[in-house]
């Protein structure tokens, strides 16, 4: 039976860095992808595969010969014009400063790499951050009743790719460990149907961590503020913290990173079955963990320090 482990880690929060440590850097080895990874010292920023699964097999660019069958194939060019429609809608909201305050240059750049190079790609790996593109968007907006009826309709199309992907890896008995932005249920559709074995964890942010998090994606993406503002609300309540809602457990960014808890890290090893190794490295993984955590705020120091003087505080 095939294992589904799926990590929600927000944009900012150091998915990759997490996937290097709690995916590859374990008495696992599968290939040479444990030794891989790019380093920005600038941004203290990895960039790491986030997936481990002898799935990887079915990616397009290994030409393995694997298609999808004809039915997956067939709702593929009859979807695409509806897509194509939905992505449209925005961009010409974008040009007229419609009310869509969630829209984003990143968003429009997510759609056109799908239409114009992922759709292939679709049922054979995660696509949430394209995918979230279409959706993310309309947030707590005014949507037009012809748009969200495309909407669904795409939203349905998203999810048949991924129930594709689990039946495969079920068949296969391919486990699956993942370590993504976002619960499939808010990316690909609320109703998609997951697999028997499927359990989820995600990273929940207090306000201060929120801003925090907002900070260093800024940063990491070259476009950091002068100023940062806390957001007011409970934490069940922030938009960053939606996958805690539809997660079996969460862990807390302020415990691991800045109370050094190493109870609430070793659930991360846990979740991921390999807890003897944490166990067994303990001293030198949390090293490795204050190491990126003190280089993070050495960064968020130099390129937004109002925001670094607030951390200070809280």
């Amino acid at each position: 039976m095939a294992k589904f482990r799926e990590f929600y880690v927000q944009a900012g929060a150091g998915s990759n860095f997490l996937a290097k440590h709690c995916l590859w850097d374990t008495t696992w080895t599968w290939g040479d992808i444990s030794k891989q990874y790019d380093y920005s010292e600038q941004t203290n920023e990895f960039h790491v595969q986030r997936d481990r699964t002898l799935a990887e097999q079915i990616k397009l660019e290994l030409n393995n010969g694997w298609e999808a069958d004809e039915l997956l194939r067939e709702r593929t060019t009859e979807v695409l014009p509806i897509l194509k429609s939905i992505h449209d809608h925005l961009v010409l909201a974008e040009e007229n400063k419609w009310d869509y305050p969630f829209q984003s240059t990143t968003h429009t750049a997510n759609r056109e790499e799908l239409l114009n190079n992922r759709l292939d790609k679709l049922w054979r790996e995660d696509s949430s951050p394209w995918i979230t593109a279409f959706s993310q968007p309309f947030y707590n907006a005014v949507i037009p009743e012809e748009i969200k009826n495309k909407l669904e309709e795409a939203q349905r199309y998203f999810a048949q790719c991924r129930e594709y992907y689990f039946k495969l890896c079920e068949e296969n008995n391919w486990d699956v460990d993942l370590i993504t932005h976002i619960h499939p249920y808010l990316s690909y559709s609320p109703s998609l149907t997951l697999p028997y074995d499927f359990k989820s964890l995600a990273v929940e942010l207090d306000a201060t961590m929120d801003m925090y998090m907002t900070g260093l994606l800024d940063i990491k993406v070259h476009t950091p503020k002068s100023h940062y503002e806390e957001l007011i609300g409970e934490s069940c309540d922030l938009f960053v913290n939606r996958s805690v809602v539809y997660s079996d457990d969460s862990v807390s960014y302020r415990k691991i990173f800045f109370d050094k808890d190493d109870k609430e890290l070793r659930k991360i090893y846990e979740f991921f079955d390999n807890v003897d190794y944490f166990e067994e490295n303990k001293t030198d993984i949390r090293t490795k963990f204050n190491e990126y955590h003190n280089n993070n705020l050495k960064v968020v120091k130099k390129f937004a320090p109002n925001l670094y003087e607030q951390l200070k505080t809280r």
